[in-house]
């Protein structure tokens, strides 16, 4: 299913949006998308627009400010930035508490949405969120170093070198390139230690659900055991087959776990049975 498009202005900047399903106003339930590095809202959700249009619910997948066909501000970005701007976004849409998923770095932002701005959301799933592998500490001292973005967007260096690591598919594209480009300076504020976020994450007030593949080369299985540490208050579903995109491998099984938590959370949509735990 192809999706609409949307171009909306809140915040001061112009947003994107990948649309599927009914309109907000019509929808059983909403659900605002976060996506991740280098990739846009249609990219990363569109395995489940389908699914959302069969049940009535309106997925709306906006791509990132300085991603996609948003607006790509020269700014620092923050966590607490992008909290902000997806309250405004959200309230601009006329959204009454969606709930809000978010996938890789869109988990983490997500994460800030719903400790900063509880009140503008219903719930809070993460996919395959960032933040919580140890060697994301590396990312901040890189803010002093400007030269080092154009030099990793080299072919051949991805070629010999990067592309033998983790985060070889993270920067196969040139859109992850230009993405890393803006992002560069802002990984101190991006960052759950650094911004001070993640003493807050078991404070978080809304009902959570964090879903993880069990192949997933770039999170790392010892992720898992700090999502269960720093997040005690969420359920923890694991895809043993899936890898980095559990929602694009198995996009029914997904959406069927995510509509009896949003059921759960008070969102009237699914089957009218309790959210299996």
């Amino acid at each position: 299913m192809p999706a609409l498009y949307r171009r909306v202005e809140a915040g001061g900047y112009a947003h994107a949006l990948a649309c599927w399903g009914p309109p907000p106003e019509q929808a059983r339930a909403v659900v605002l998308a976060l996506h991740g590095f280098g990739s846009t809202g249609e990219r990363t959700f569109r395995a489940l627009g389908p699914p959302a249009a069969q049940q009535g619910v309106c997925l709306l997948a906006p791509d990132l400010l300085g991603a996609g066909a948003s607006d790509k501000p020269e700014r620092r970005f923050s966590l607490a930035y992008f909290a902000e701007v997806y309250a405004a976004l959200a309230d601009r849409l006329g959204l009454e508490r969606p709930l809000l998923l978010g996938h890789s770095m869109g988990g983490k932002l997500a994460l800030a949405c719903a400790a900063d701005t509880p009140a503008h959301y219903a719930a809070c799933a993460l996919v395959s969120p960032g933040g919580f592998h140890r060697a994301e500490r590396l990312l901040p001292p890189l803010d002093a170093f400007a030269g080092l973005a154009p030099a990793l967007s080299r072919p051949g260096l991805h070629r010999r070198l990067l592309g033998r690591t983790p985060l070889g598919p993270v920067l196969a594209h040139t859109d992850s390139h230009a993405h890393l480009g803006r992002l560069w300076g802002s990984f101190g504020g991006l960052d759950l230690d650094r911004a001070g976020y993640r003493r807050r994450l078991a404070q978080i007030p809304l009902p959570m659900l964090v879903v993880c593949g069990g192949r997933d080369g770039l999170l790392g299985a010892a992720a898992l055991g700090r999502i269960r540490a720093d997040l005690p208050q969420a359920r923890l579903q694991v895809f043993p087959e899936a890898g980095h995109l559990p929602h694009k491998e198995h996009p029914e099984a997904f959406f069927a776990l995510l509509v009896g938590f949003a059921r759960e959370a008070g969102l009237p949509v699914g089957p009218e049975r309790p959210f299996d735990r």
